[in-house]
Parts: structure tokens; C-alpha cells; sequence
């Protein structure tokens, strides 16, 4: 495989786990805001933080489909790449992760 492909596909990976890893952050910091109800500062600052990593998952999916789009771009016309099992599965866990 070029090494332009490789680059693309390491960036759709990398995206696509940053997206996963924002999302986890999400889940995990939504689940500490009970132990912070009776602290109104510590309850801002965890809202703050969660609204951060909300933001983070937004701009990650915006790069992640420019990423992707770049990297279907690459391969549209490379049948190889196309079948290539390494670039269906990174496409695919792109576009699932940007449901």
C-alpha cells in the first residue's frame, strides 16, 4: 500500500478512536454528577467539563467525515485498496462511529 493511503487510513483510525474515547467521557462524567449535587461550584465545573467533551465529539465527527471522505476519494479508483480488509473495516467503524 502507498504511503499517502496509509497516512489517510491512520488518520480515519485515530479519529474514529478519539471519537469512541469523547464519547466514553461523556458517559463517565454524566455518571459523577450526583456525587456533586450538593456542591454548586463542583456541579458547574462538571457541567463544564461534559459540555467540553460533548463539543469534542462534534468537531471529532466533523473531522472523522472529512477524513473519511478523503480517504474514499483515495481508493475510489484502486480496486486492490477497495478490498483491501484493513481499509472495509476502518471504513466501516468511521461510518458507524459517525451515527
Amino acid at each position: 500500500m502507498e504511503r499517502e493511503l496509509k497516512i489517510k487510513i491512520g488518520v480515519v483510525k485515530r479519529t474514529t478512536n478519539d471519537i469512541t474515547s469523547y464519547q466514553k467521557e461523556v458517559v463517565e462524567e454524566q455518571g459523577k454528577l450526583d456525587r456533586y449535587k450538593d456542591d454548586e461550584f463542583k456541579l458547574k465545573q462538571q457541567k463544564e467539563s461534559i459540555a467540553e467533551s460533548e463539543m469534542m465529539v462534534r468537531d471529532s465527527k466533523k473531522r472523522l467525515a472529512v477524513a473519511l471522505k478523503d480517504l474514499q476519494t483515495k481508493i475510489q479508483d484502486n480496486v486492490v485498496a477497495q478490498q483491501d480488509a484493513e481499509v472495509v473495516a476502518v471504513i466501516d467503524a468511521a461510518k458507524k462511529a459517525l451515527e
